[in-house]
C-alpha cells in the first residue's frame, strides 16, 4: 500500500509556529510519551539548536480519562526552547526510537567533536538554567553577573566564553564576576553553566550573549603544529645536520 500525502503545511508561512520559521537540519519527532511533537533544528541566525514542540497525536486526558487527538493544521506550536545543547554546532541529526524518543548527535562547530545526547527528554533532565547579563568596561575587562533560578541553588557556575576555535572559561562561586580579556581579539558567544551538590546538580546552558571583545592578539595561534609545519621543521633539521657533518 503506498503512502499518500493528503495535505503539506507550510512551516515557514504557518501563523501558529513561532519565529524562527526558516531553519536548517529540521527535524520533527514523535516522542515517546504525552503525545508531544517537537522540531529540532539548527538557528542560522546564531547557529545553536532551538526547538518548539506541541501535542497533536494521543494526548490523555485525566477529566474526560480518554485520549484526546489534535488535527496537524490546527496544532499551536511553543516558543523556542532548547533542550540538546547551547554550543554553536555545525551539524544536527535526531531519530525517533520506540519507546524511547528522540536520540540526538550532534557536531560543535570549529571544533572536531560530535557528541550523541540518548534519550534527549530523559527523567531526571538538567536542572532550570541561570540567566546571564554582561557589561564590556572601558578597561577590556568583562562584568559577568548571573541570576540563578528560584529552584534549585546552584553553589557554583561556569562562564564559557568562545570565538571560533578559541574558548576560554571562567569558574566563579559568586553571582557577579569580573573577568579579564581574552587572549585573542573576536566576536565571542558566552554563556553559562551551574552545578552544585557535589556535581549531582547540572544545569541547562543558559542564554548566549554576543560579545565584542578586545585581547592581546588579533589573530588565534593553533597550539600545535600543522603537518606541513612539520614536513618543514624536519627538512630545516636534516639540512643543519648535513651542514654540521661537513664541516
Amino acid at each position: 500500500m503506498a503512502l499518500k500525502i493528503e495535505r503539506i503545511i507550510d512551516l515557514t508561512a504557518y501563523a501558529h509556529n513561532p519565529e524562527p520559521k526558516v531553519v536548517s537540519q529540521l527535524s520533527i519527532i514523535h516522542e515517546a510519551s504525552d503525545g508531544e511533537l517537537v522540531q529540532y533544528y539548527i538557528d542560522p541566525e546564531n547557529e545553536t539548536q532551538g526547538d518548539k514542540n506541541t501535542y497533536a497525536i494521543g494526548v490523555y486526558d485525566k477529566d474526560s480519562q480518554a485520549y484526546i487527538y489534535t488535527d496537524y493544521p490546527d496544532v499551536v506550536w511553543g516558543e523556542p526552547d532548547q533542550r540538546i545543547c547551547g554550543n554553536r554546532i555545525e551539524r544536527l541529526g535526531v531519530k525517533a526510537f520506540p519507546d524511547v524518543g528522540a536520540i540526538a548527535f550532534y557536531k560543535l562547530k570549529h571544533r572536531n567533536i560530535t557528541r550523541i545526547v540518548a534519550p534527549v527528554n530523559k527523567k531526571g533532565q538538567k536542572n532550570k538554567a541561570p540567566e546571564l547579563a554582561a557589561v564590556v568596561n572601558e578597561d577590556g575587562t568583562i562584568t559577568f553577573t548571573i541570576t540563578p533560578p528560584d529552584e534549585p541553588r546552584y553553589s557554583c557556575y561556569r562562564i564559557v566564553m568562545q570565538s571560533g576555535i578559541y574558548m576560554q572559561d571562567i569558574i566563579t562561586y559568586d553571582p557577579e564576576v569580573v573577568a579579564k580579556p581574552p587572549k585573542v581579539s573576536g566576536e565571542y558567544q558566552c554563556f553559562a553553566i551551574g552545578y552544585g551538590k557535589e556535581g549531582q546538580l547540572l544545569s541547562r546552558d543558559s542564554n548566549i550573549l554576543t560579545l565584542q571583545l578586545s585581547g592581546k592578539s588579533n589573530v588565534f595561534e593553533p597550539p600545535y603544529y600543522t603537518k606541513k609545519q612539520m614536513a618543514s621543521l624536519d627538512e630545516r633539521i636534516k639540512r643543519l645536520e648535513e651542514m654540521l657533518t661537513n664541516e
